[in-house]
């Protein structure tokens, strides 16, 4: 039969209690591991969502920042900025016929005659 083993306050523990024990320490020590791995994620995918960058669902220009900084916190549902689509974008502008050429022709434009000027869209 095994030696009794002295505990804290010089108490004699059985075998059996001793043994319990250090399985009791090797189990808190892996639940403290547990914890700072979790921890350690937590930093993680904190530190990926500082380094993420905020990117618009269309091709614009933005036209209002919202009072945004770099440093604040955003999320997609903030609607943190406003987005003009590049893409849609119309412009009207009237031209007089005689001022054409410095637009260096037509280039692209598209041009209609109302009133004796030039609408160019």
């Amino acid at each position: 039969m095994p030696e009794a083993k002295q505990g804290p306050r010089g108490l004699e523990i059985s075998p059996q209690v001793g043994r319990f024990i250090e399985v009791l320490d090797i189990a808190q020590k892996i639940e403290q591991a547990q914890l700072d791995v979790s921890v350690k994620e937590v930093e993680i995918a904190k530190l990926r969502l500082d380094q993420a960058d905020l990117v618009s669902p269309i091709n614009g220009m933005v036209t209002d920042d919202g009072g945004n900084r770099p440093g604040l916190n955003v999320s997609p549902a903030s609607n943190a900025f406003l987005v003009m689509d590049m893409d849609s974008m119309r412009l009207e502008i009237e031209v007089p016929v005689e001022s054409w050429g410095e637009f260096g022709g037509n280039g692209g434009l598209t041009a209609g005659n109302e009133g004796g000027s030039g609408l160019v869209t």
